[in-house]
This record gives C-alpha cells, structure tokens and sequence, in this order.
C-alpha cells in the first residue's frame, strides 16, 4: 500500500466517523513502513476536521428544510383561514408557501448530497487571508 492509497483508506475511515484513535489502531494491523505511517498520520486530524464541517453544513441544510416546512405550514394555514381571504394577506401567504417551498427543496437536495472532503472549494465568496488586518 503506498502513500496515497494509505492517505485515502485514512480520509475514508474519518468520514465514517472515526476519531483519531480508531484510526490509528486500524493502521497499526497494516503492513506498511513507519515513515508512511506517520506521514499518513500526520494528515488525520485535518481530515476529521473537515468531516466535522461537512457534517455542520449538513446539519444547517437540515435546519434550513425545517424553516422551510414551516413557512410552508404558515403559508398554508393563512390560505385556508380566513388571515389569507383576500388582499394583502393573501399575497403574504402566497409568498409564504411559494418561499418555503423553494427554500425547503433547495436545503433538501444540498442535504442529499454526500459529505464532500473538499468543503470549501466551491464557495462563491472565500474569505480571504486575514492577518494582514490584525497586524495593524
């Protein structure tokens, strides 16, 4: 097993959810040198660092199918009472249901998605490198 596949197999059983401990009783059963090891080992914690985001981002994608439920349920409620009959209120519910909607499919279909190992890469606004603004 070279480097990289050891690399992987450790960034594999860190997306499952194992700590380092766990990780590094499994590498102790294969038959590899101790420098790969502790390279491999060397990369762990940034692994299960970035299981621990992606796990965070799906739990806010959850969070935001529930708000979306709900504007739904609100919408909906206000449509069938008599909040929602006629005028105003009844564009406010309309925008309700159709909002949550949207909002609950695309929190939804972001939620299905696998945890990605590479969080962050596809961000429309990155935040840039900050130290230049604490030095001052």
């Amino acid at each position: 097993m070279d480097l990289l596949e050891l690399k992987e197999h450790c960034q594999d059983l860190a997306f499952e959810g194992k700590d380092y401990l766990e990780i590094e009783q499994s590498l102790a059963g294969l038959d590899i040198t101790e420098a790969d090891r502790e390279k491999a080992l060397k990369s762990v914690d940034s692994y299960i660092v970035r299981y621990e985001i992606s796990h965070q981002e799906k739990q806010k994608h959850l969070y935001k199918i529930m708000i979306g439920l709900l504007l739904e349920f609100m919408g909906g409620g206000a449509m069938l009472t008599s909040v929602g009959a006629a005028g105003i209120p009844r564009i406010f519910a309309i925008v309700f249901l159709l909002y949550g909607a949207w909002m609950a499919r695309g929190a939804y279909a972001e939620y299905r998605r696998p945890l990605s190992s590479d969080f962050g890469k596809g961000r429309r606004f990155k935040s840039g490198d900050m130290r230049k603004f604490y030095e001052r």
